[in-house]
């Protein structure tokens, strides 16, 4: 019996859903490292003592550690169902039910 394609397509989505949101999460840390690193450079403090390179080294290992452990904290969250409300819909008033026709008068 074949797959359906509905059956493979939801994995596929859940997957590429995580992909563009590791990128995302590992994004934001690359543009606060890049920026920091040119105005230290500028500045001409990296790149004069070890203790600085270290130090500049030391944390930006620490801010993409930071950033997985955001991301596994906020897929762990999603499914233990903590995120709920990120996915509720809004709840549409039910139409009222339409009233029976008044019955016709009796002829006489």
């Amino acid at each position: 019996m074949a797959p359906s394609h509905i059956a493979i397509l939801i994995p596929l989505i859940v997957g590429l859903a995580a992909t563009v949101a590791t990128i995302a999460i590992h994004g934001v840390v690359v543009h606060i490292i890049i920026p920091s690193l040119r105005r230290d450079l500028k500045r001409g403090v990296l790149g004069v003592r070890t203790w600085v390179n270290l130090a500049f080294v030391a944390a930006t290992i620490l801010l993409a550690l930071a950033g997985c452990f955001f991301l596994n904290a906020y897929w762990e969250m999603n499914d233990a169902g903590m995120l709920g409300f990120l996915h509720k819909k809004k709840e549409t008033a039910a139409p009222a039910p339409a009233k029976a026709p008044a019955p016709a008068p009796k002829a006489s």
